[in-house]
């Protein structure tokens, strides 16, 4: 409206120079005329401003159509961060009926975060044999409440030393932890930097062995081999996954994915603690590549031990051995020319609560347990007999995570490792890592060969009845797929 007004005023203007210039030259002219001259035009440059809004409009439109389809199509960045802190107890303390007195090496907890952007996640591994519901619970609340992570954003998992400190029994090294859990996920995430996703498999023939032994009789033995034992029965996974995160201006992170079985070196070293495996695998890799920083995430595991690829006097030697061996591979393996590059996306997280059916003793069995506990004698193992066969399910938290063409699953358990193949090889993600002993403890997971064929003490010793395990293994996989579509 206020256009239209000046071009008005200056068309009366322009109307007054004319009347003069005709005036000096004896025309005259209808004002009549001229007024609706005035009109028309008016109407003309108001029409044509209108096209010019219009056509404006539409250039706009086009514009943030045309910024639209860049965005879209615009690559995700990830940006990956580092942090690890030392978890060991103040020494003495008392330990299954033990003074632990000496570190042998330090327990570590280790944090790695990763950033699409928009959302962070982080993927903690801490040297302990497992941790409990309650404490992941515990942790996972504080971190939230102190990075604003969600918690379906945050996985928790154990490497499975033995020899660690117990949590359940000494609340103050648990708020310690708690504490230094919060602390290495601010430092994680302040170590964010870009960085490119590289990934290789490797294979470690002769460093794990199926615990399963056929016998002459034709009977199978678990754990420990019988007088009339002829071979080890069933395929142990030999394969090592490694992923690197390459950044410009800091070390690279790298992940690392194997299912061992740790050392029982609680048995040689009762006064002692150890991160073992773990410990000779970080080590082993971090003295010889001074532009990594390693992270263990111990993988299926439940029925398998260790072999060393070296001769040794003791158990836990054999170990040493069986983590230096694997530090090596890990650092063949972590050569870029021999990895493959994978591509980067937006981070997707579930968490789901699942009901595993309970496994179900023998009536004398639990009559017996349940006489002992009434009468004050009831050992651990009788304990957890009464408890399982008072519940129909038990309820465990299952996770995934996956960005781009990785993926990742926690299990609250000693997964078997026929199990763990199986979501490794069921999985859409270029590479996925099985996450055991996470976000629980449940003890063993059999799966169901090994309740079919082989039997064993972890279908006596296991919460959960025959067939759960590949059930949680469907459950997994679906939520993988869904994460991929």
């Amino acid at each position: 409206m206020k256009k239209i007004i000046c071009l008005t005023l200056v068309l009366v203007m322009l109307i007054s120079v004319v009347s003069c210039a005709t005036d000096g030259n004896n025309d005259s002219v209808d004002s009549s005329d001229m007024i609706t001259e005035n009109v028309d035009t008016t109407e003309e440059v108001t029409t044509e401003e209108v096209t010019t809004e219009e056509a404006t409009e539409e250039v706009t439109t086009e514009a943030a159509t045309t910024e639209e389809v860049v965005e879209e199509e615009k690559a995700v960045v990830l940006k990956v961060g580092y942090a690890r802190t030392v978890i060991t107890p103040t020494l003495p303390l008392e330990r299954d009926g033990e003074i632990v007195d000496t570190v042998m090496d330090d327990l570590y907890a280790t944090c790695v975060a990763i950033n699409d952007g928009e959302s962070t996640a982080l993927l903690y591994t801490m040297d302990m044999k497992n941790v409990s519901e309650k404490f992941c619970n515990t942790i996972a609340l504080r971190v939230k409440t102190m990075t604003k992570v969600p918690i379906e954003n945050i996985f928790i998992s154990a490497t499975h030393t033995h020899s660690d400190f117990r949590y359940s029994l000494d609340d103050k090294w648990q708020a310690q932890v708690t504490a230094k859990m919060v602390d290495i996920a601010k430092e994680a995430i302040s170590d964010l930097a870009e960085a490119e996703i590289y990934a290789g498999v490797g294979n470690t023939p002769g460093m794990a062995f199926v615990r399963r032994y056929i016998n002459a009789d034709g009977t199978y033995s678990s754990i420990n081999p019988s007088e009339n034992s002829l071979r080890c029965v069933g395929e142990a996974d030999d394969t090592l996954q490694v992923i690197r995160f390459v950044r410009a201006d800091k070390k690279d992170v790298i992940m690392t994915n194997w299912q061992g079985h740790l050392a029982h070196a609680v048995n040689e070293y009762p006064n002692a603690i150890t991160a073992d495996l773990a410990y000779y695998i970080r080590s082993g890799v971090e003295e010889k590549d001074s532009d990594a920083l390693i992270a263990y995430y111990a993988g299926a595991s439940g029925n398998l031990n260790l072999t060393a690829p070296n001769s040794a006097a003791k158990k836990y030697e054999n170990y040493q051995a069986v983590g230096k061996a694997l530090a090596n591979k890990v650092l063949e393996i972590s050569k870029l020319d021999k990895m493959t590059k994978l591509e980067a996306g937006k981070i997707s997280a579930t968490k789901e609560t699942y009901n595993g059916k309970t496994r179900k003793d023998p009536a004398d069995v639990v009559a017996a347990a349940k006489a002992k506990k009434e009468n004050g004698t009831d050992t651990a193992a009788d304990r957890y007999i009464v408890s399982r066969n008072s519940e129909e399910t038990k309820a465990m938290t299952l996770g995934a995570i996956s960005f781009g063409d990785l993926g990742f699953v926690s299990v609250p358990y000693e997964m078997f490792d026929n199990n763990g193949v199986q979501l490794k090889e069921g999985s859409p993600f270029e590479m996925t890592f099985v996450l055991t002993n996470a976000w629980g403890d449940f003890a063993y997971m059999p799966s169901y060969e090994a309740w079919t064929i082989y039997g064993g003490y972890e279908t006596t010793a296991t919460y959960f009845d025959a067939g759960v395990a590949e059930k949680i293994v469907e459950e997994l996989l679906g939520m993988l797929k869904a994460q991929k579509n």
